[in-house]
């Protein structure tokens, strides 16, 4: 099911949300572009890295530490990008560096690059090898002698027709690497399984860049692995993983923590490897010169015999290429696989583009693969999605130098964050879907190249690039890649609204064919319902916005498809809570409020919300609701004493934020947990256009087969472990006494549906961590009244009519008169915030209405309601006001399915525990052997911690239950 959208100040600075969030985020518009700036702009008044936000050692420590990024470390990225920015300073234990954010400065710092561009500070490399005495290589070494370097290393490598050369010897061992993968699967317990490919993969790897670099077989593919190639892989990744912690800890930590030990460990395994072979390369030189042979060979041979090298040099620069020739083919070939075992469509268009260039069994070689458009692509998409090197780094050595309009001083270090600007959806949108097709070259417009550059940029860029691709091109068109998806799994979703149709819409994708969607009602939607009673444009009933642009799928679908109101007028439509100067404010008695007062509460409001959707309450608020907090917060503040006006218009503003929380008071909700809500960055209020949600869904809907969504079928009980082993698992009993076999359900109920009905509904019954969920988490009712007048009567700048009483209900004094007893229902009205007007609609207002209030207007008539608000905006504007030539009354609260509007989180909740507990697929973990798993998953807004209230959280709910299923069958096949 959907919902009716959380209206406002969620997270983002209260009432003037509005004007705050419309547009571009205030990072993007200080940082600029990578623009140059006018000649005439003096550098002496440009900002500079002084200006920048600093990361300083401790916050950095919590994050990684306590906040888990340790192991997160190119999660770090982002988050600390939505933080602060694409430009910021990072002053971290032993590291001082501007970080590098997005692909406009990526791009203004490497086109300024130096003829000797300097990788930044490589202490933590060098270091090893200054106590070893080993010479510097191509990713060490510095300056003139880099260049030199590089000049060497880049013969018989570099260029395509070099890295050509190799494709035979790389064809054997990606020949001997199918037939152990068959080997392993053959002698699995299961008999398809490999059980560590990570592991195989590097073994391929180092086996194909072994044969290289020392063009010999070191035996990585054979049944008995040798230890010492072991050694070397297991040395790589220790490497690998302790050289974030040595960065970011003082050096005075390297005798406390274990991390620097195991870092120089993994050096000493690299090298020792690497040096043997190169030993027993020069010995087979030397003893064919004794001979008086010819000494022919490639690579190793050609720097050995040519005596341009010394011995020390050359450790130390075949062993950087090897270690990135593994690394970087292993890692890209594993999430590659990963990738396309979870795309099905994209694995086929690959597999029917390798057979139309490659007939039969017939071996690929180097002239064909690089010919081969959507091959390069999938593996350039898969670098993008997860690049080899995350981070880079840049020193501009040679002079100061202005980036993103700041001026850096000579030798300023420079951190490129790869993986989070790669993620940037202003360059990708949908950054984290895997779509090789932005890559192609058929005319649509590409992405900026420098969003991703997982091989660098220039001369500095990898010696090894071309050597890399061929070896990757060739593995993936050599046998066809389809990993069994499971076609047979019989699947069901309960119930159609914007979490099932998603979920439904992800597994029709990824292949599945036997899935069935039930729904309770006569119509898709849920608590979505997009209707046309005034004419021929829409009213939204339920959803109303999307909220937030920046990795929001549903605005990304949207903007795609050309679903998005390109009328600004249409982001204010029925905005209850988000306060302009169009805004009228009344009193009861007639009188118009000063719009500055009405503006200077609203700030001090907005300020006091920030605090705690932001998380920075003081500990003594803790424990209270949102209300009292509010109470204490504003007394404090000098404006409470200024007038009373000013206390009745802060009363209107937690009643108008009541709609935000679904609520029947802000004394019902916790102060300290909405704070897990997070507002996605961009425009807040995105409204659809002449299609509105209902447009949304039909996208969604476009490749249903015919009769997979069944409607009018309740379901009666969702009976689950049947099996026992032996059959489906499953069995959903309808209201007509139909009944549905299944290996898996998605219920995507309410809510409010599973508070009335959850007892019954599951047999045998929810674990108990469940059943609390549901009981704890609150679920609130917001409903809308919709006034259409024959003739406008409100001036034509009039945003909104809102209604401040002498004593509204949320009054603390107010409040807890009325918090016992049933005189409340004698004011239901006062909980009406104002009326607002309505896009495309020039004669129709809307009312908003939440809680308990709202829940007893839904027993009233329509016309009842219609004539209490005509008395209202009577008598609080002293204007024409007609009575309205229809009135229509949304009744989310006895809606049967719907059983409310959104959730909330009550005071004394843990709102993670309880949102992660409904989220649990049954049967819980540890999965008894014999029981098959994921029998019974749950998707909706209130199974999501960060975005629950939200169509978005609806949504991604749904796809993450469909992508757990997807994951579950392509992990054991």
């Amino acid at each position: 099911m959907a919902l009716p959208l959380v209206p406002c100040s969620v997270q983002t600075g209260g009432l003037r949300l509005l004007l705050l969030r419309a547009g571009t985020p205030q990072w993007v518009r200080a940082v600029g572009s990578s623009a140059s700036l006018p000649e005439t702009t003096s550098s002496s008044k440009l900002p500079t890295e002084k200006d920048l936000h600093v990361v300083r050692t401790l916050p950095m420590l919590y994050r990684m530490f306590v906040k888990g990024y340790y192991k997160r470390l190119h999660e770090l990225q982002v988050y600390d990008k939505q933080l602060y920015g694409p430009l910021y300073k990072v002053n971290a234990g032993g590291l001082i560096s501007i970080a590098i954010a997005s692909a406009e400065l990526m791009e203004e710092i490497l086109r300024k690059d130096a003829k000797f561009p300097s990788r930044g500070d490589m202490t933590i490399w060098t270091e090893y090898r200054d106590m070893r005495g080993i010479g510097y290589g191509p990713f060490t070494e510095e300056g003139e002698k880099w260049y030199k370097l590089r000049a060497i290393l880049n013969k018989r490598m570099l260029h395509p027709s070099d890295s050509m050369k190799y494709a035979g010897m790389m064809n054997d061992v990606i020949t001997d690497f199918i037939k152990r993968i068959y080997f392993l699967r053959q002698n699995s317990p299961t008999g398809d399984m490999v059980v560590n490919i990570s592991n195989e993969l590097y073994r391929f790897a180092l086996e194909g860049i072994s044969s290289i670099l020392f063009e010999t077989r070191i035996g990585c593919l054979e049944k008995e692995i040798p230890k010492e190639t072991q050694d070397f892989i297991d040395s790589i990744a220790a490497m690998f993983t302790y050289s974030f912690p040595v960065v970011f800890l003082p050096r005075w930590t390297r005798n406390i923590f274990p991390f620097w030990r195991r870092y120089i460990a993994g050096w000493e395994g690299i090298f020792i490897f690497s040096k043997k072979l190169i030993d027993m390369k020069m010995e087979d030189i030397q003893k064919r010169l004794d001979r008086g042979q010819e000494v022919k060979g490639e690579y190793l041979t050609y720097l050995l015999s040519s005596n341009i090298l010394s011995s020390k040099d050359v450790y130390g620069s075949i062993a950087e290429l090897l270690l990135a020739g593994v690394d970087t083919t292993s890692n890209t070939l594993m999430w590659t696989f990963y990738l396309l075992s979870r795309n099905p469509k994209v694995q086929e268009t690959l597999y029917q583009e390798v057979c139309s260039y490659i007939p039969g069994d017939s071996i690929p070689t180097a002239e064909i693969v690089t010919r081969m458009p959507y091959l390069k692509s999938v593996i350039k998409e898969a670098l993008r999605l997860y690049p080899v090197v995350p981070v880079n780094a840049r020193i501009m050595n040679e002079q100061e130098v202005v980036i993103g309009g700041h001026l850096f001083p000579k030798n300023t270090t420079f951190t490129l964050f790869h993986y989070a600007i790669s993620q940037d959806e202003r360059t990708f949108p949908e950054p984290q879907k895997f779509k090789p097709e932005r890559w192609l070259r058929d005319g649509r417009i590409r992405p900026n190249p420098f969003g991703s550059i997982p091989f660098g940029f220039g001369v500095r860029g990898c010696a090894g690039r071309r050597i890399a691709e061929l070896e990757m091109y060739l593995a993936l068109s050599r046998k066809p890649l389809q990993v069994a998806m499971s076609k047979t799994a019989r699947l069901l979703v309960v119930g159609a609204g914007l979490a099932g149709l998603a979920a439904a819409a992800t597994l029709f994708e990824s292949g599945f064919q036997n899935v069935q969607v039930l729904e309770a009602t006569e119509k898709h939607g849920g608590r979505i319902d997009t209707t046309r009673p005034f004419g021929p444009d829409i009213i939204e009933l339920g959803a109303n916005w999307i909220h937030g642009q920046e990795g929001n799928p549903l605005y990304s679908l949207a903007k795609e498809h050309g679903l998005l109101h390109e009328d600004p007028l249409a982001s204010i439509m029925c905005l209850p809570t988000s306060f302009t100067p169009e805004d009228y404010f009344f009193r009861e008695d007639g009188q118009q409020l000063d719009p500055v007062e009405v503006e200077r509460v609203c700030a001090l409001f907005g300020q006091l919300t920030t605090r705690a959707f932001s998380c920075e309450l003081e500990d003594r608020f803790l424990s209270k609701s949102l209300g009292h907090y509010l109470d204490e917060a504003f007394a404090e503040d000098v404006l409470a004493n200024s007038s009373r006006e000013a206390q009745q218009i802060f009363e209107w503003c937690k009643r108008s934020e009541c709609t935000d929380e679904a609520s029947s008071s802000l004394y019902e909700v916790s102060a300290s947990q909405i704070g897990h809500y997070v507002a996605l960055q961009g425009g807040f209020f995105n409204t659809l256009g002449s299609g509105g949600y209902q447009a949304l869904l039909d996208l969604l809907m476009r490749n249903f087969p015919a009769g997979v969504l069944l409607y009018s079928k309740p379901v009666q009980q969702i009976r689950w472990t049947c099996g026992k082993g032996v059959g489906p698992p499953v069995r959903v009993v309808c209201e007509d006494g139909q009944e549905y076999e299944a290996d898996h359900v998605i219920v995507t109920a309410s809510l409010g549906f599973l508070k009335e009905k959850a007892s019954t509904l599951f047999e045998p019954p929810l674990p108990a961590t469940k059943v609390g969920a549901i009981k704890n988490l609150g679920f609130g009712t917001v409903d809308k009244i919709f006034l259409q007048f024959e003739h406008r009567f409100w001036p034509e700048d009039c945003a909104g009519i809102q209604l401040v009483w002498d004593q509204g209900p949320e009054d603390a004094a107010v409040h807890a008169s009325l918090s016992q007893g049933e005189a409340w229902r004698d004011t239901w009205y006062k909980k009406i915030c104002g009326f607002d007007v309505v896009a495309r609609h020039p004669t129709v207002l809307c009312g908003w209405i939440t809680g308990r209030e709202a829940e007893h207007m839904e027993t009233l008539t329509e016309e009842d309601v219609g004539e209490v608000c005509v008395r209202l905006l009577q008598t609080f504007t002293s204007w024409p006001v007609q009575k309205p030539t229809r009135v229509l009354v949304t009744k989310w609260r006895h809606h049967p399915y719907a059983c409310g509007s959104y959730t909330y989180i009550p005071c004394g909740v843990d709102a993670v525990k309880e949102h992660q507990a409904l989220a649990e697929p049954l049967p819980l973990d540890p999965v008894p052997a014999m029981v098959k798993p994921l029998q019974v998953l749950f998707a909706g807004e209130a199974t999501h911690v960060n975005f629950y209230t939200t169509t978005h959280g609806a949504y991604i709910t749904g796809v993450r239950e469909a992508q757990r299923l997807i994951n579950y069958y392509a992990d054991h096949q």
